[in-house]
């Protein structure tokens, strides 16, 4: 799983502006790291791009500060921002409504946690320029974080502004790396001191000892295996936000970059004339079928003179021939006389006793009769025989339906 770690600039990013970046091939291993504008990052990195699956960036720690306070318990989720402004906002230099507040990982209310703070204009300027940039982001993470038990020190940056970056229990903190600093920090001959390769001469100077070298791609892969995700508290960086905001600034931009305008006349052109096309369609089909149903009216009142209002034709035909039948002494299909006949025949069988009903009910062309004994097998015959002659049959217990396909009351 190829992972894209981007440091950002402690100034506003702007498209000009340089962007340390590492890409791991696994999230473990430094594979490629430098620095470039942020415009031509995809450039530069050409088809490795296409093979990263997770994007982090992380943020310095000059842009932001760390503040330790207990949640009240009962607090709502969705007050969390709310609940920070008024427990912090005596320790914030800037107006809370200008800064982005992220809790730590599994924060719970009544049990001290930490809270990082940054300027909220700062970040989402940062964010929109990288996503700008076609890059599409997955977490923030701080640059350093503060720690569970112990400290650390560790001497950053070019020759010409370096800094020392301690972390501890109480925080994190920077400071630069003078004498001054060096001495008011007074850390101990015996604890770990890391630092960059570009200052390590100058701490060894400074501290008076060696120190342990620290490639800054691999501070940028520790960072990344930090829990912490700086993506919350309305800066949410969730697939589904992401996936609603590309979809948001592309119809943005085609509702209202010039470069798109004739596209935009095009496809109107497009939907008047196919709602133009339906309607005469429309009106085609209506005027076909007002056609047919007229001359379907026709055909039943030339053949049955009788007949001066035709309100459905196939049922007003159907009634029309079975009157004709009976007046003529004939029996229609779906009269009471072949109905019975139909049953019975198909329940005789050779050397055995035909079952007699015990009633019978003739209804609407449909024959019911009950009381008959047949066994599943010789029903099953039955109904198939009654089927290939054009007749629908159902039994429920010892009653049998039976009518002509396509009967009409």
């Amino acid at each position: 799983m190829a992972t894209l770690l981007l440091s950002l600039p402690v100034e506003a990013l702007q498209a000009s502006s340089a962007l340390g970046y590492v890409l791991s091939p696994d999230g473990q291993g430094i594979g490629l790291q430098s620095s470039v504008p942020v415009g031509l990052l995809s450039q530069t990195l050409g088809e490795r791009i296409s093979t990263v699956t997770h994007t982090v960036v992380i943020v310095p720690t000059a842009q932001l500060s760390w503040h330790r306070l207990t949640l009240p318990i009962g607090a709502l989720a969705g007050q969390q921002r709310a609940v920070l402004e008024g427990l912090l906002e005596e320790q914030l230099l800037d107006d809370p409504a200008h800064l982005h507040f992220a809790l730590a990982p599994h924060a719970r209310a009544g049990i001290p946690v930490w809270v990082a703070v940054c300027n909220k204009a700062w970040l989402r300027q940062a964010i929109d320029g990288l996503e700008l940039a076609g890059l599409s982001l997955d977490r923030i993470v701080p640059e350093t974080t503060p720690t569970e038990q112990g400290a650390s020190v560790c001497a950053i940056g070019p020759a010409e502004e370096a800094w020392l970056l301690h972390a501890s229990t109480q925080g994190v903190t920077r400071w630069p790396l003078t004498a001054a600093s060096v001495a008011l920090l007074a850390w101990p001959s015996d604890a770990p001191l890391e630092a960059e390769p570009a200052v390590a001469a100058r701490a060894e100077k400074l501290f008076g000892r060696s120190v342990t070298l620290l490639n800054p791609g691999q501070r940028a892969i520790d960072a990344s295996q930090s829990h912490w995700n700086l993506g919350q508290l309305g800066m949410s960086l969730s697939k589904q936000t992401r996936i609603l905001k590309r979809i948001s600034n592309a119809l943005s931009m085609f509702a209202t970059s010039p470069r798109w305008r004739p596209t935009r006349w095009g496809l109107l052109v497009l939907l008047v004339v196919n709602v133009l096309g339906l309607n005469v369609r429309a009106f085609q089909e209506r005027s076909a079928m007002l056609n047919q149903r007229q001359a379907m009216d026709a055909v039943v009142t030339e053949t049955f003179p009788k007949v001066s209002l035709v309100v459905d034709a196939p049922v007003q035909m159907q009634r029309e021939i079975n009157a004709l039948q009976i007046a003529k002494g004939q029996t229609s299909g779906n009269s009471f006389e072949s109905l019975l006949g139909v049953l019975m025949a198909s329940l005789a069988v050779p050397g055995q006793p035909t079952p007699t009903p015990t009633t019978i009910d003739f209804s609407n062309g449909q024959l019911q009769v009950t009381g008959l004994s047949i066994n599943p097998q010789t029903w099953a015959q039955v109904q198939l025989q009654l089927q290939a002659q054009g007749y629908l049959v159902r039994q429920s217990g010892d009653i049998v339906v039976i009518q002509a396909k396509g009967a009409i009351p």
